[in-house]
């Protein structure tokens, strides 16, 4: 019996990776239509990355020197392994997820969330706490 449970759980780990992806986000140029699935072929808002049910082990990847006016709702874990990770690609300065002073929060996540990654990004002007 443990030795079948043990099985399930590791099937099930790979099963979740091999459905991991990276994704790609340019305020500029991105079209939320996309794939978003290469740095050719962009979303462009952070209500596409919300709207998106991420699993453990995506990468959502936002393009440096780019601002988003948005804020950014995480609302799934990672696991140990498999962490889901929102950072920067391209050359330059850092992201900006700003919050303009009329929102409470640049990045807000539901309770008990764990296996998260923040990389490189710039958070600012919330009128409560920029992380919530």
């Amino acid at each position: 019996m443990l030795i079948l449970g043990v099985s399930a759980l590791f099937f099930f780990s790979a099963f979740l990776n091999a459905n991991a992806a990276d994704y790609y986000v340019d305020a500029t140029s991105g079209v939320d239509g996309a794939t978003g699935i290469s740095v050719s072929d962009t979303w462009q808002t952070i209500a596409k990355v919300n709207s998106t049910i991420l699993v453990p082990g995506d990468n959502i990847y936002f393009k440096r020197g780019e601002t988003w006016n948005e804020q950014l709702d995480i609302i799934v874990s990672g696991t140990e392994g498999n962490l889901i990770t929102f950072g920067a690609y391209d050359l330059g300065k850092f992201l900006i997820i700003d919050a303009q002073s009329s929102r409470d929060y640049a990045i807000s996540f539901v309770d008990d969330l764990s296996y998260i990654r923040l990389e490189n990004l710039r958070v600012q002007n919330a009128t409560t706490r920029n992380l919530w």
